[in-house]
């Protein structure tokens, strides 16, 4: 957790800037020290540090921008765009401790990640959309290994309105089925009502040939990062 504090310092620095605390004396962010432990109740993780303190503010500043806000009550008139991009880092880092982890993925994604599947089958629906939080979205994107990266946002910090596009397609010659993986999104500049434009951006699969998955593959795949499902008690 030091380690993950560390490599986000220039963030945690710019975002001192941006809530008006530039001094070492007056730091916004309270440093603390950075740990990860187990709840009392042990059924979940409590993260403590400035990763924990900062990645709530740097998503508020994100809604903030989307929303629509005039420029100078974006964080103050202190964040543009690429602030806003840069400290997106911060809400992010924290689903590298929720998320990320594959302990932490396969048991996060086990249900909905069957769901997934059996919406993909040959007898599913011809369209099926599931609606759910950042958490969800980086959660299924973990089980299946791979990063999500859009046009001005950082790595894996889902934006308002994300969402993950799996695909099952068919070879009209072989009758081979595919699956193929993408990652929509809208830029902040379109959220905030200043364009058009929707970001659709193919996901390779670890353990796939190519951006088409034959569908078997990517099954045995997803299936494969997903804990067993226990029976409620």
């Amino acid at each position: 957790m030091a380690a993950l504090a560390r490599r986000h310092g220039a963030a945690l620095a710019r975002l001192d800037q941006v809530l008006g605390c530039t001094s070492a004396e007056r730091e916004c962010v309270p440093a603390g020290t950075p740990a990860v432990s187990a709840s009392a109740d042990g059924h979940d993780l409590v993260l403590a540090g400035p990763i924990r303190a900062a990645s709530g503010i740097a998503q508020v500043l994100l809604l903030q921008e989307v929303e629509g806000l005039p420029r100078e009550s974006v964080g103050w008139g202190r964040a543009n765009p690429a602030t806003i991009e840069q400290l997106g880092a911060l809400h992010a880092a924290l689903f590298a401790v929720y998320t990320h982890p594959p302990y932490m993925a396969a048991h996060q994604a086990a249900v909905l990640g069957r769901e997934v599947l059996a919406a993909l089958s040959s007898t599913g629906p011809r369209l099926t959309v599931f609606m759910g939080h950042d958490t969800n979205v980086t959660a299924l994107a973990a089980a299946l290994r791979v990063d999500l990266k859009a046009p001005g946002y950082a790595t894996n910090d889902v934006p308002p309105g994300g969402a993950l596009l799996i695909e099952r397609l068919r070879d009209a010659s072989t009758g081979d089925r595919f699956m193929r993986v993408s990652y929509r999104t809208q830029s902040p500049e379109t959220l905030r009502g200043l364009g058009q434009s929707a970001s659709l951006v193919a996901l390779k699969i670890p353990g796939c040939a190519s951006l088409l998955c034959l569908a078997t593959t990517f099954s045995r795949l997803l299936v494969s990062h997903l804990a067993p499902l226990q029976a409620a008690r």
